[in-house]
């Protein structure tokens, strides 16, 4: 039995990261967000799902929690606000047994600040075969998405 641990950063400079276990085998897999002329690629991100959480036998999903922040613009918010709605969504249609979780928390559980490059540090420390995507500075969103799938597997623990 194959089981998935999927971590979602919901924004446009986002990732879903997947870390699949089969037996002693496991398959580490980072993919941005899918994107279409700089704005979501909604079919993309329904297609990135589905297909790879219908290879395993169970999925546990962990969706970060998003909200407007102080001096955000209207049309920033308005966009954070449509990308987490649809990412929340998909997980909806995909499986009813996910998570919603606050940055807050899940980096609680890791030992975590708000800094970034720990992210970043952390995620290559615990998946070294990730080393080269998330190699840049800014790689620290795919980084989270691959640490929101690691917090996922130690809350479920299976």
């Amino acid at each position: 039995m194959s089981i998935a641990y999927v971590g979602i950063d919901p924004g446009k400079t986002g990732a879903i990261a997947f870390v699949c276990y089969h037996g002693q085998d496991s398959l580490t897999l980072v993919h941005d967000v899918p994107l279409v002329n700089g704005d979501y690629n909604f079919y993309e991100m329904w297609k990135l799902l589905g297909n790879l959480i219908q290879q395993h036998a169970a999925t546990y999903l962990t969706l970060e929690k998003q909200q407007a922040m102080p001096k955000q613009g209207v049309s920033s918010t308005f966009s954070t606000g449509r990308g987490y709605g649809a990412w929340e969504a998909l997980c909806w249609i995909t499986t009813p047994d996910f998570e919603i979780v606050s940055p807050r928390k899940w980096k609680k559980k890791l030992g975590l600040t708000s800094d970034k490059e720990q992210s970043r540090e952390l995620a290559i420390k615990l998946y070294p075969s990730m080393k080269d995507m998330l190699a840049r500075k800014r790689d620290h969103n795919r980084a989270e998405a691959l640490l929101l799938a690691h917090y996922t597997k130690l809350e479920r623990g299976n």
